[in-house]
């Protein structure tokens, strides 16, 4: 396994990348980061929403 890896690198050397480019890569991380965070919110939220909906709904036709 590691000799199909030394033989992957050989094909694609690793990118020399200057400190500004290298910023920048990380900014994007950060950015996907917090862009998945509030995702992930938005969906709990929208769960909880329709779970207490349906709760209600429930209850109001009077089981």
């Amino acid at each position: 396994m590691n000799l199909l890896r030394a033989r992957s690198r050989a094909w694609y050397p690793f990118p020399v990348q200057t400190g500004e480019a290298h910023g920048r890569a990380a900014w994007r991380h950060v950015a996907q980061a917090l862009a998945l965070g509030l995702a992930g919110v938005l969906l709990g939220s929208a769960v909880i929403a329709s779970r207490q909906s349906a709760a209600e709904g429930y209850w109001a036709v009077g089981y």
